[in-house]
């Protein structure tokens, strides 16, 4: 993975966490309002997150964070101490002669002194290719569940039957009756026993079969619920939530805008209910049947909308007994002033990029020593020559970071320094 793509992954996940910041705040301060004012605000910040790279592709460029310039590079000369060629020459001869004999050295650890044996590098640790399976399996999981819960919806609806007992159809032309909804939607029957809406393109309305037993006011109320489903186009903004939390399950907020937004669909879809009609304490009932008689379904939950989940309907039955609380649905005009106000906010978080260092700016490195002094690896010559020139040659040498235009002279020759060379 290279760093680009690394930076756009973390790039994507910073205006995630921004984005999703700002619904919270947002949703917050809009906690006295209705339900359906509610629910758009979360839905709108999940969806958002699948808007954000399009959007960050296609506006320009808002620089706000400024990226680590690269560290300069560094130019290492190799120059001689000033001054030293004086010193070396007034050394005495032991120190620059003829070196002391020693032990004769065999000839296999001579070879071993002079060509150590090369080491193997370490492979470095690739964190960026390290992040990127990290998410990319998490997102393939809860993709792949995504998957298996549509599978399985689709299966559900496959096998329930077209053909409704007298008592359904008579509930279904009231509730439409009561609650229009403006275009086709199929019912089944099902052996199952929780009601479900399901599907984006094709709706589909699941009854089961048992509910033949209820009252008729309650088979009304779990029609009209459903057909608030189906009217919101929750199963859509359902599936775009539930991607959006594939993509960002590394990021808490996340799971908490989705666990809001599914809590504050069944909400709208109560007031649904309670405006067409329904009695709050008579509607709370008909909840506790519904959810008594029908077990959790854990791998239709992805991608089907039942009535009553069992871990929502405290807070369900509280927010319907509530008399002062604030109900209805949201019209075209708080819809388009919620689209506009989530397109203001997602446009410059879609926008914000890093700041690019400039071209011709390169931090001067620090932490370096000025001068480091280093001792020649090549042998000592045999015999001491009387020039200047040669005794300036042996001197140590120094790295410098910086590179010296004009080199000092070497130092004369004193006249006690010349001697003959050794025979």
């Amino acid at each position: 993975m290279s760093p680009v793509s690394l930076q756009f992954l973390l790039s994507f996940a910073v205006k995630g966490v921004i984005l999703l910041a700002a619904t919270t705040v947002a949703a917050a301060l809009s906690r006295h309002t209705r339900a359906s004012v509610r629910h758009a605000i979360w839905a709108a910040g999940l969806t958002g997150l699948l808007l954000v790279p399009a959007l960050s592709l296609g506006l320009p460029r808002w620089e706000v964070v400024p990226l680590p310039a690269p560290p300069a590079e560094v130019a290492v000369v190799l120059t001689a101490i000033p001054g030293t060629a004086s010193r070396e020459a007034s050394r005495p001869i032991e120190s620059i002669g003829t070196p002391k004999a020693s032990a004769p050295v065999p000839a296999a650890e001579a070879s071993r002194r002079e060509a150590p044996a090369p080491v193997a590098p370490a492979a470095p640790f690739d964190l960026a290719r390290a992040i990127l399976l990290t998410w990319s399996l998490g997102t393939g999981l809860l993709l792949a569940w995504l998957l298996f819960g549509h599978l399985r919806v689709r299966r559900i609806v496959l096998s329930a039957s077209p053909m409704l007992s007298p008592e359904w159809q008579e509930t279904i032309e009231k509730a439409l009756s009561l609650s229009p909804v403006g275009f086709r939607v199929n019912f089944r029957e099902t052996a199952a026993s929780m009601p479900m809406a399901a599907g984006i393109l094709h709706p589909v309305v699941l009854l089961p079969g048992a509910g033949t037993g209820w009252t008729a006011g309650h088979r009304r109320d779990v029609v009209v619920h459903e057909l608030a489903h189906v009217r919101r186009r929750d199963c859509l903004i359902h599936l775009a939530s539930r991607v959006a939390c594939a993509i960002h399950w590394f990021n808490p907020l996340a799971w908490v805008a989705l666990r809001q937004e599914r809590m504050e669909r069944e909400h709208a879809c109560d007031d649904a209910v309670l405006a067409a009609g329904a009695l709050p304490s008579s509607y709370a009932q008909a909840l506790l049947e519904t959810a008594r008689s029908s077990p959790p379904a854990w791998a239709t939950a992805s991608a089907g909308l039942t009535m009553a989940r069992p871990s929502h309907l405290a807070n369900r039955l509280l927010a319907v007994l509530d008399q002062g609380r604030r109900r209805g649905q949201l019209g075209k005009a708080a819809l388009g002033a919620a689209s506009f106000g989530m397109l203001a906010l997602l446009a410059p978080v879609a926008a914000m990029a890093p700041a690019r260092p400039h071209a011709g700016h390169r931090p001067r490195p620090s932490g370096l020593p000025s001068t480091l002094r280093l001792r020649s690896s090549s042998p000592r010559p045999r015999h001491r020559t009387s020039t200047a020139a040669s005794r300036a040659s042996s001197a140590p040498l120094s790295v410098s970071r910086f590179p010296v235009s004009t080199a000092r002279a070497a130092a004369p020759i004193r006249k006690a320094d010349r001697t003959e060379p050794f025979t």
